[in-house]
């Protein structure tokens, strides 16, 4: 769809001077603002609420966080953010996702961050993902009409190093529900449930194990990528699953690695950000092909089964995929608040981020302890769950902390390329001890890893997330 020409009609009626950027389709407003080299601050988003009854939008850049607790003071009701299908009606005029913030040209009564009103210019979507209106900023609040303008929102940057518990950034109502909601924890992908089942079984097959992955195309496709990959190194003609697994991959590493791929179906979180799904699956599938390779490194006595490993990999940090699931809100202030501050470490921002709010005393345990409680749940063996558990413990000694180190050692090493979410990149006192490895020989094959397979790392993590 082409920039709706309701609010060019809109624009020009007032008189008001605009350029229109045309660029290729995004799908976030950060891509946008990258496509036509624009600040993020100068980039704005329109947020739709509603007290159940009446709906409302603010307006605010995108670096920045609504504080319902504002809205909520200067309206004197409840707010929580409204259901798209609840509101499209209003919109039918631009492309599904993409809000021009102008709350006037549809009759919301609208609420203005102050910082908005202080910008020389600005630009947002006129309704299309694939163009964008730029302005100056006294005609953009003069199109408007005349907003409330206030401070509802606080800068991502700034709440790193601030007292967030007096922001209130989601309803207290839509805290409830989703609080109420927690115990309802996603199912198990069929597929998955049955290659679980498949595992228990100690007369399992071959064909039993490549009948369940052909089931499932994407699946298919994603077995048959990583068995020809450069990673694997065979050179040979690979004609279908079986030959895959026979000739490649073996059972194990099958069996684990589609259990991997097939659990992460339950959860459609954001792409974009450095806890969306795109750079969750590079994290998770460099992860696991690191680990993978620093076990075959270890001593033939101390290496654990080389398909858990890849397993617990590919899955330690699957609590980000829970926390997005039952609490957007909070998932979606937690990833731009990585994005905004990558010198921070990422269970410090959640301890600010997951303490807020009455969700605070169920979900600030943080993302690891939640996606543990989910594998243990769904019945996942107890190297996964421990591995998820504790991949952020530095000194963790207990059952399985074989699976703990080697993923804490390839998230530390990944840290060097800016791949993850450590905070450093130093290899943990006395890890390499435990293990059985040598410093210089990790690091040449991290290097190789790297420096070699990086690219094909990236090809399949691309290929489950899409």
């Amino acid at each position: 769809m082409s920039i709706s020409q309701s609010i060019v009609s809109f624009i020009q009626e007032r008189g008001v001077h605009y350029t229109v950027l045309s660029h290729d389709k995004t799908r976030t407003l950060e891509a946008t603002a990258d496509s036509i080299h624009a600040p993020y601050a100068k980039m704005l988003r329109a947020v739709i609420m509603t007290d159940g009854e009446k709906h409302y939008m603010a307006i605010l850049p995108v670096t920045h966080v609504l504080d319902f607790k504002a809205l909520q003071q200067k309206l004197g009701t409840e707010l929580y953010v409204a259901s798209f299908r609840d509101f499209s009606n209003k919109f039918d005029c631009c492309e599904r996702g993409s809000v021009p913030p102008i709350g006037e040209a549809f009759n919301l009564p609208t609420f203005v961050d102050e910082s908005v009103a202080k910008l020389d210019e600005v630009f947002f979507e006129p309704g299309s993902h694939s163009a964008a209106i730029k302005m100056n900023g006294s005609d953009y609040i003069k199109l408007v009409g005349r907003p409330n303008v206030g401070r509802f929102a606080y800068p991502l940057t700034a709440l790193a190093e601030t007292d967030v518990s007096t922001i209130r950034y989601a309803s207290p109502l839509d805290m409830k529900r989703r609080i109420e909601e927690i115990y309802e924890l996603p199912s198990m992908p069929d597929i998955a449930m049955r290659i679980l089942e498949l595992s228990k079984d100690e007369d399992a097959s071959i064909t039993e194990l490549s009948e369940i992955v052909q089931t499932d195309p994407s699946l298919s496709a994603q077995t048959l990528r990583y068995a020809t990959s450069s990673l694997f190194g065979y050179r040979g003609k690979i004609d279908s699953i079986q030959d895959a697994i026979v000739r490649v991959l073996g059972f194990d590493m099958t069996m684990n690695m589609a259990l991997g791929i097939s659990v992460g179906k339950s959860f459609r979180n954001p792409t974009d950000g450095p806890l969306g799904m795109d750079a969750f699956w590079r994290h998770s599938v460099a992860c696991a092909t690191l680990t993978q390779r620093l076990a075959k490194m270890m001593p033939a006595k101390q290496r654990p089964k080389v398909g858990m490993v890849y397993l617990s990999g590919l899955l330690h940090n699957f609590g980000f995929l829970l926390l997005g699931h039952l609490f957007q809100p909070e998932f979606y202030l937690l990833n731009k608040m990585a994005a905004a501050n990558p010198q921070k470490a990422i269970t410090d921002l959640e301890q600010q981020v997951l303490g807020m709010g009455r969700a605070r005393d169920v979900i600030e345990m943080g993302h690891a302890q939640m996606g543990s409680w989910l594998m243990d749940a769904w019945g996942l063996p107890a190297a996964v769950c421990t591995t998820v558990r504790e991949h952020h413990s530095d000194n963790y000694e207990g059952d399985d902390d074989v699976y703990v180190n080697l993923v804490k050692l390839a998230n530390r090493l990944l840290k060097r390329v800016g791949i993850g979410d450590e905070n450093s990149g130093e290899i943990p006192r006395g890890i390499l001890e435990k293990l059985g490895l040598n410093e210089d020989d990790v690091v040449a094959e991290f290097e190789s890893l790297i420096e070699e397979e990086l690219a094909e790392v990236e090809a399949m993590a691309n290929q489950i997330a899409a």
